[in-house]
């Protein structure tokens, strides 16, 4: 048995009020009572090869009482089953929400199947409910993958890190790909004149599309003159320390020859 952190990092394509929000009750299924997740809280629970991690997904009213609290969907984890898919945990990795039901009435081969298609239906569900977790061990520090020198650590947390990215991959090419196809429907001559509709919702997406990569590049630029100008501060606070060195042996150096020069040359008279 070990100890896992469970985080819920956002929730998609759920339709709520404006003074809704998120939260999931996790489990495994071995506590009396589930615990509380949300983006700003992870969850700790004990569990072995052979365990199931749940989330059930609420939404909360503000001002309301929790008891009014509506439940969104719902996702299990098999633990063997999450280790044979993609390695000792899960990093930040969509899975699509099933239906909020009692979990003593899913069977083992169901929670598999489910499991399976919650992981790998996300890039061609794409409208689908769905959250974003990770689950962990407790002793793992993400922060530090790419920093520690640990090739046994890097190795040992390698595959989730690669299912995450091919997942995220996988799904900007399915937004892309829905994308286009609007696009290139409205380029066809229509009779029924849908051609219309569809050239607005392409042109729409183009835009946006637009936009995005606008704003890379603009955020692109500003982290780049970030750089710049702290390698610019940093050569400016060299360069006064290089001159104020300088200023320095200077004086020493004017001491020397005004002071201790003709002292020197003195005695070396003397002497000769």
């Amino acid at each position: 048995t070990r100890e896992v952190i469970l985080s819920l990092h956002s929730v998609h394509n759920v339709e709520h009020g404006p003074n809704e929000s998120y939260y999931g009750m996790a489990t495994n299924h071995r506590l009396e009572a589930e615990l509380p997740v949300t983006s700003e809280r992870s969850a700790r629970l004990a569990v072995g090869l052979e365990s199931v991690v749940s989330v059930r997904v609420f939404l909360h009213n503000r001002g309301t009482s929790s008891s009014q609290d509506r439940p969104v969907g719902q996702v299990s984890i098999p633990i063997r089953d999450m280790v044979e898919a993609c390695g000792p945990g899960i990093y930040q990795t969509w899975l699509l929400l099933e239906d909020a039901t009692a979990y003593d009435l899913l069977d083992r081969p169901s929670l598999v199947e489910r499991f399976r298609h919650a992981m790998h239906a996300v890039s061609s569900e794409i409208h689908r409910s769905r959250i974003l977790l990770s689950l962990l061990e407790a002793t793992a520090q993400p922060g530090e993958w790419g920093r520690t020198e640990d090739e046994q650590a890097q190795t040992y947390y390698y595959n989730p890190l690669l299912a995450s990215h091919v997942q995220h991959l996988q799904l900007a090419h399915a937004y892309f790909e829905q994308a286009e196809q609007p696009d290139a429907a409205a380029r066809r001559p229509s009779r029924s004149g849908s051609g219309s509709r569809s050239g607005v919702e392409a042109s729409d997406l183009r835009l946006e599309l637009e936009r995005l990569q606008r704003q890379q590049r603009e955020e692109e630029a500003a982290r780049l003159q970030r750089e710049l100008d702290e390698v610019t501060e940093e050569a400016n606070r060299r360069i006064e320390r290089g001159n104020e060195t300088i200023i320095t042996l200077k004086t020493e150096l004017k001491h020397l020859r005004d002071n201790e020069a003709p002292a020197v040359h003195a005695e070396h008279t003397k002497a000769s």
